[in-house]
């Protein structure tokens, strides 16, 4: 019996070395992101600073009162949006802190939007694997002025690299009018899609009657970077 204990004895801490092993492997070991908490009776974070590990995503817990709150970074990202944010949300809610993923180590100074700079704190990026941005590619694949004219639809190719490409907004544009749209879609890494994007009754009446047109296709991603191609039609 003593023996058998001694086994499990030891077969528990060679698991847990290994467990420690893979852990380290994979970039260091893991510390967890701290919950972002609010104050139950003020508009105020309930700690001035919270930990993570590159790669994670904290989540936001409002534990205040009668009162919303979000988190959103001071800085921008390469969308031009705050570097990280949650959704805005009511008492005893919860929300994920997206963005946070892409976080480099380092310190990163938040708010609450809803009630400003009063109400702030920072976030501290530990050591971990942080995921690569987003990145897009954007090909016009249409080519003929008449066909996107009669049928309506401007096809483009939308390449994602890295990682995945979320809620991407597609516009195209012809002297500087923007001609069509699409908004909401979403790539897997490395792999491509081909978005349809629907004239607009202004975009149909300036290719009205025209044998050229040079059409610019800007595509963005959340917390990714801007593309921009351009094609003529004829």
């Amino acid at each position: 019996m003593r023996a058998a204990k001694e086994r499990g004895g030891r077969r528990l801490v060679l698991a847990a070395l290994a467990a420690v092993a893979l852990l380290v492997a994979g970039g260091g070991i893991a510390w967890g992101a701290d919950s972002i908490g609010t104050a139950p009776a003020t508009n105020q974070f309930d700690k001035p600073v919270y930990n993570m590990a590159a790669g994670e995503n904290p989540v936001l817990t409002n534990d205040t009162i009668g009162t919303s709150h979000d988190v959103t970074s001071f800085e921008r990202g390469p969308d031009g949006a705050p570097l990280f944010r949650s959704a805005t949300i009511g008492t005893g809610k919860t929300a994920v802190v997206r963005g946070t993923q892409y976080l480099p180590p380092g310190d990163y100074h938040f708010l609450c939007s809803v009630h400003g700079s009063g109400m702030d704190a920072m976030l501290h990026v530990g050591p971990g694997a942080a995921v690569p941005r987003p990145r897009i590619s954007l090909t016009i694949l249409s080519s003929a002025i008449d066909r996107v004219r009669n049928s309506g639809k401007l096809r483009v190719k939308v390449v994602a690299a890295a990682s995945n490409a979320e809620n991407v907004t597609l516009a195209a544009t012809v002297a500087g009018v923007t001609i069509a749209r699409a908004r909401g879609l979403d790539v897997a890494a490395g792999s491509a899609r081909n978005a349809t994007l629907t004239l607009t009754a202004r975009g149909k009446h300036l290719l009205q009657g025209r044998n050229r047109a040079l059409v610019t296709v800007k595509g963005t991603v959340e917390f990714g970077k801007p593309d921009t191609t351009r094609r003529p039609l004829g």
